[in-house]
């Protein structure tokens, strides 16, 4: 399979949960192996040509996750003009959320919190295609256990 690629024709902001998932879709499509990717778009929502994978990560953040993935979305949005990022979570599994899912979305939620970026979403890259994870399903987990 190819890596994904910016397309500098692709320029339509990415203003709308549609056109957010869209890109998503063309870009990292059905899962096809564990990674995660952050996309960057700037303060008019245009998508900026950085797409950052992390593979091999392991299944669960570890406790310093939030701080280091702060520093590296800070250091990127004063590097570059990036006033966003989206976050994709790939794995070969079904739609439904994993435990770990949720672990990453919060983690990866809090880093950019603490961060100068806008979180503009988190998605999910499973085997049959795409879907969006709610900050609902991570920040409030059910019956109070934390993810």
């Amino acid at each position: 399979m190819k890596p994904p690629h910016y397309d500098p024709d692709q320029m339509l902001p990415l203003s709308t949960p549609e056109r957010i998932e869209g890109r998503v879709l063309s870009l990292v499509g059905r899962a096809t192996r564990r990674e995660i990717w952050f996309l960057f778009v700037n303060h008019r929502d245009a998508q900026l040509p950085i797409i950052l994978p992390l593979q091999d990560h392991p299944s669960f953040p570890a406790p310093g996750d939030p701080e280091r993935f702060t520093r590296m979305l800070s250091h990127v949005g004063e590097a570059t003009d990036a006033a966003g990022v989206i976050v994709v979570i790939e794995r070969y599994a079904d739609h439904m959320l994993a435990p770990s899912d949720l672990a990453w979305a919060s983690t990866l939620h809090a880093a950019a919190a603490a961060s100068s970026l806008i979180l503009r979403g988190v998605l999910l890259s499973h085997a049959r295609g795409v879907r969006w994870v709610a900050p609902d399903d991570y920040l409030f987990p059910v019956g109070g256990a934390t993810a």
